[in-house]
């Protein structure tokens, strides 16, 4: 029983930091701290692939069904192989996308818990003093992706005490109350003592490196020397964006730091009650969005499942570029996918192929010559053109009806049939 007593404390706490998830796992899942379920939905969309593909022994494992025609889709992005993997032996023992999902991700928390305690009892420390523990890109996009100075000052979004509605503003990379008094303790103890130096000095060192690579751009010389050494001597470093996350690195040798210090001061009650109340607060976290997950009931997504497999789809309104909020629509799409398992032409990764956008300049004319010449060229079948966006051109459908065949309208969706240019009665070439 005492073996399972660490990991259940664990579990706990993966619970405690995703409330009120485990009140709806089988029906939710979170989506931390965006304005929008963009990144949640590809990620489920990513894992479902990796589980779909499992079952067919990864079959064409990289030319995912999107960004049609587009081979090697799926290199677009991180495809998360050993995640979706563990995420596809749990679907198919619950066939439950949302609670597969929710399973993984509190076991990623629980696990990086456990093993963290593993460590620090590897090194002797001792037992709950880790309780503090918490292609081508341009300069602005890399220096709009790194860290700022009030970056470090900030707690997270969900915090009981901040809470606020998830937004677009700065990230939060504080450390935490209880975090940097107890690392300058142990920064102060590990130099005193002999057999602790080296170690201090490690973690030290790796900690402000890290700080200042997460700068990136921002700083100025000398105080950007570990950015431009990197960026000078490791191959694609340069294009390296989101150097903000470099602080995650630093909060891990910070953390070490503050173990230090709860091992010299650890021994006195008054500290340990202190560290204690600390802890809660840096713990205390506000509710954190959840999204409904549910199966597609709608007609469309019935009509392309009972379609031949061979056809080749685009939704329209179409989005290529700009922030992540503006592929929620694009993203949920893909998640309709995952029931239909028809091609799209439309996708959402860390890199949009040239083609992509292409067509999505040229779609926002459809229908007009060009955006059906264009469907012709890419061998798309069908498009899907939502309601409210058919209502702002309705006539302009009229004048393209040899070219497009209506095959069903439902309440927020018409599915249009591309003809091709030798059956359209007034064809033009292509």
């Amino acid at each position: 029983m005492r073996r399972l007593t660490i990991p259940a404390v664990f579990v706990a706490v993966a619970f405690v930091q995703t409330a009120p998830l485990g009140l709806h796992l089988t029906t939710h899942v979170p989506f931390g701290n965006y304005p929008t379920a963009t990144t949640v939905r590809w990620e489920m969309w990513t894992l479902w692939w990796n589980s779909d593909r499992l079952t067919h022994g990864y079959l064409d494992y990289w030319n995912a069904p999107i960004f049609h025609p587009n081979p090697a889709a799926f290199a677009y992005s991180e495809p998360q192989w050993l995640t979706g993997l563990a995420f596809g032996v749990v679907l198919l023992l619950v066939d439950s996308p949302p609670l597969a999902y929710n399973a993984i991700l509190l076991a990623i928390l629980a696990l990086n818990g456990w093993s963290g305690f593993f460590l620090l009892r590897q090194l002797r420390f001792p037992l709950g003093s880790g309780l503090d523990m918490e292609r081508y890109r341009s300069e602005e996009t890399i220096r709009r992706t790194s860290a700022r100075v009030d970056d470090y000052a900030k707690m997270p979004a969900t915090n009981w005490l901040r809470q606020r509605p998830p937004d677009w503003r700065g990230h939060a990379l504080g450390f935490g109350v209880a975090v940097w008094p107890l690392a300058l303790a142990g920064i102060w103890f590990g130099l005193k003592n002999r057999c602790y130096r080296r170690w201090a000095l490690f973690c030290l060192g790796a900690a402000l490196g890290c700080v200042l690579l997460s700068f990136g751009p921002r700083l100025d010389a000398p105080w950007n020397a570990p950015y431009e050494l990197l960026r000078m001597y490791y191959s694609g470093f340069e294009y390296a964006r989101n150097l903000w996350r470099f602080a995650g690195l630093a909060q891990l040798f910070v953390a070490l730091l503050a173990v230090l210090g709860l091992v010299w001061l650890g021994r006195r009650r008054w500290v340990q009650c202190l560290v204690v109340l600390l802890v809660a607060v840096d713990w205390l976290s506000a509710p954190v969005p959840l999204l409904k997950w549910e199966v597609p009931t709608q007609e469309w997504v019935q009509w392309l499942r009972e379609a031949p497999p061979d056809i080749r789809i685009v939704h329209v309104p179409m989005v290529a570029s700009g922030r992540a909020d503006r592929f929620d629509q694009t993203t949920y799409w893909m998640n309709c996918q995952m029931y239909h398992e028809r091609p799209i032409a439309n996708g959402f990764a860390s890199f949009v192929p040239q083609h992509v956008h292409a067509l999505s300049r040229i779609m926002e004319g459809f229908p007009n010559a060009s955006s059906i010449s264009a469907l012709r060229r890419f061998q798309i079948s069908h498009v899907l053109v939502e309601s409210d966006w058919f209502m702002e051109r309705a006539e302009q459908f009229e004048v393209w009806d040899e070219h497009l065949a209506l095959e069903k309208v439902t309440a927020d969706v018409r599915i249009y049939r591309v003809v091709s240019s030798g059956d359209a009665r007034d064809g033009f070439a292509d």
